[in-house]
């Protein structure tokens, strides 16, 4: 705990909190609670499961305590408060979760419902539940906007729960000790089977986790695993140590060579990145050469730079960084962002009914030429050629009209800046 104080000191003096990532000033700090508070009850749970072995199901607690003659098998008192811990965070995890998606859930289906009937005029001539489909993955695509402010809540919750369970197993206080010094039996049994039921879950969420690693790549239910994995590996070695090496200091050095050698052989580029290569991109974008900048374009869609990276990771991607290569391409930049994706968005600019609370770049300048927003589903309506309505695409693009105009409009920009007599 002294070292965690120390850590969130640190990072507070270097870089002052602000209104709206103050959460995100503190991610290492709250990073390292979170993974030591899993490794105890990680801990807790094997050590438990090890003592439930070894003594045949005869628990020492004060409910059922050992048989006469039985030597003592007594496992650290933290770990008891440990797994009762991990049931009452299920709990809060739980109750924020609920919370936050019944927390004026009419007001933002309202306002998402608005959204629909001005993006598309067909609205009123469509079935209603066409209406509501749409309307629904808007909603759903802001969830984690909505969540956000309660999550500093829940993790307050949480601290203050272990630091008195710390200072409690100090003194060797179990919690069914304490209820039953408190209550009698009729406290401690219920709180013993919360604590017995806590060590338990632990096992499960373990395997749980296992399994999800497993199928990441396999089953798009669990898809959002893989994402925070790109996410964690995209950084340095030295953020994740146990994990595969990072992928971007062999990625990007491969990009911008590859633009290297084209731009050498009189082409021009048009950088393209998705969703994550969106991150990528940019890495690249601000490693070419000066020769290079001027020869290219980048094209950005479904990027998670405004929602995510600017939020989790501001000293490295914030509205300097993102300022610095648009200058470095001229601002030859198009990003596209539909209000159904939940993972990418807008980055220099939004719209703050769709992402109340979001924090929101300076916006100035070129940089307001660079967001483009595009509907989605494509229309309402079947089209003539079809027979079933387009589809809600949310985080998933593919090779439509609105990429094909994005590559043709940098295309034309990149042709206007050459010198005369150069074309790629």
């Amino acid at each position: 705990m002294l070292l965690l104080l120390a850590l969130g000191v640190l990072v507070l003096s270097r870089h002052p909190p602000t209104e709206r990532t103050f959460v995100a000033r503190l991610g290492a700090p709250v990073l390292a609670s979170v993974a030591i508070g899993l490794a105890v009850a990680f801990s807790s749970a094997v050590t438990y499961a090890v003592a439930e072995y070894l003594d045949r199901g005869s628990s020492p607690t004060p409910a059922r305590p050992l048989p006469p003659g039985a030597p003592p098998l007594s496992p650290p008192v933290a770990y008891r408060w440990a797994a009762l811990g991990f049931s009452v965070a299920l709990v809060v995890v739980w109750g924020v979760a609920v919370i936050g998606a019944r927390t004026r859930q009419a007001r933002y289906r309202r306002q998402a419902e608005e959204l629909v009937h001005r993006e598309f005029p067909e609205a009123s001539r469509v079935p209603r539940e066409r209406v509501e489909a749409v309307r629904d993955a808007v909603v759903k695509a802001r969830l984690a906007d909505r969540l956000g402010p309660l999550l500093p809540i829940a993790y307050a919750v949480l601290a203050l729960l272990t630091l008195g369970a710390a200072g409690l197993s100090l003194v060797h206080q179990g919690p069914g000790a304490l209820a039953l010094r408190l209550g009698g039996q009729t406290l401690a049994r219920p709180v013993i089977f919360v604590t017995d039921l806590g060590g338990a879950l632990t096992g499960v969420f373990a395997l749980v986790l296992a399994v999800a690693g497993l199928f990441a790549y396999r089953s798009a239910g669990v898809r959002s695993v893989g994402v925070l994995w790109d996410l964690a590996t995209f950084w340095p070695r030295g953020a994740h140590p146990l994990a595969p090496p990072c992928y971007a200091e062999r990625a990007v050095p491969e990009l911008t060579r590859r633009i290297g050698q084209l731009v050498a052989g009189c082409d021009q580029v048009v950088l393209s990145g998705q969703s994550h290569g969106s991150v990528l991109a940019l890495a690249a974008v601000l490693q070419l050469p000066a020769t290079c900048q001027r020869r290219v374009a980048l094209l950005t869609y479904a990027s998670p730079l405004g929602t995510l990276y600017r939020r989790f990771f501001p000293g490295y991607v914030n509205d300097s960084v993102l300022y610095e290569a648009g200058e470095r391409i001229d601002w030859r930049w198009i990003n596209l962002w539909r209000y159904t994706d939940p993972i990418g968005g807008w980055i220099f600019a939004g719209d703050p009914v769709a992402r109340p609370g979001h924090p929101t770049a300076r916006v100035g300048g070129r940089a307001t030429e660079v967001d483009r927003r595009v509907r989605d589903p494509a229309g309402l309506t079947v089209a003539p050629t079809d027979t079933v309505p387009p589809p809600v695409r949310k985080h998933h693009f593919t090779s439509d009209q609105d990429l094909h105009s994005a590559v043709s409009e940098l295309t034309r920009r990149l042709e206007a800046g050459e010198p005369p007599g150069v074309r790629g």
